[in-house]
């Protein structure tokens, strides 16, 4: 098989850390439109119901920027050659990513009537 020397094949638990991200982009998803219909249908006030999603949006943003820091502090595996430096990379990128979904798209929310 070609490749480059000295470069060992990345483990599935290395290539399993570009999904945490996204699984929490999702997560944040699905809590705050469920928040927000829990909160129309059971007549919650617009102060209450805009502090129960800021809440949710910042928990999971907080998940993500951990995520962030673990990945950045433990840096790629050098055993891996270049092949660990660019899935470190990668795994950044897909972490950044999440992040800005979350702001750009749920962020926004937050600024909308509150129950139609």
């Amino acid at each position: 098989m070609g490749g480059e020397t000295g470069a060992r094949r990345a483990p599935a638990r290395q290539i399993l850390w570009l999904a945490p991200g996204f699984c929490l982009w999702f997560s944040a998803l699905v809590v705050v439109y469920v928040l927000h219909s829990v909160g129309c249908a059971f007549g919650w006030s617009a102060g209450t119901l805009r502090l129960s999603l800021a809440a949710a949006l910042i928990i999971h943003i907080a998940a993500i920027a951990g995520l962030w820091r673990v990945q950045a502090l433990r840096g790629p595996n050098p055993s891996f050659g270049r092949t660990g430096v660019f899935l470190h990379w990668i795994i950044i990128g897909t972490l950044v990513s999440a992040l800005a979904k979350i702001v750009l798209t749920l962020g926004p929310t937050l600024f909308l009537s509150a129950c139609t």
